[in-house]
């Protein structure tokens, strides 16, 4: 269920893109972008539109540079209501995308079947599954001060 551009709030959304991938309709791999700690360094608010954020270095231009070669599609659980993704998009258009770029990009609560996904609270599995001690010491990037 689309509602309205570039944002997508219900799984079942999902039913109708699966086959289009399948079929080719949907020919470009599709790229999941985490917002929250990713995009931008939020302050978590009582209200899930009222959004205190910062961009991280470089986004607009990364994802800018993205939408070129990936269906590209912003994902957080602010955006399981039409306020929070609305903040989603006025902080992307704030961070310097415009809005004819901000129309490439979908702002949805459901990850996609993505080809890759950028998180900044992932762990990156590579076939062993890792110790739980090494799960519980785990920090994002600006949680160490890491700037890659």
């Amino acid at each position: 269920m689309v509602e309205g551009p570039g944002y997508v709030s219900n799984p079942e959304m999902w039913d109708a893109i699966v086959p289009q991938m399948r079929s080719g309709v949907i020919w470009r791999p599709i790229l999941a972008v985490d917002f929250d700690g990713t995009c931008a360094i939020t302050h978590v608010t009582k209200d899930i539109a009222d959004l205190d954020a910062r961009p991280v270095y470089a986004v607009a231009e990364s994802l800018r540079g993205y939408c070129v070669y990936f269906d590209v599609f912003v994902v957080s659980a602010r955006a399981s209501c039409r306020a929070g993704a609305d903040a989603i998009l006025r902080a992307l258009m704030e961070f310097g995308l415009r809005e004819e770029e901000l129309a490439k990009i979908c702002v949805t609560n459901c990850k996609p079947p993505a080809h890759v996904s950028i998180d900044d609270r992932c762990w990156c599995f590579r076939g062993k599954w890792p110790q739980v001690e090494k799960l519980l010491a785990f920090a994002p990037w600006h949680g160490r001060g890491i700037v890659e």
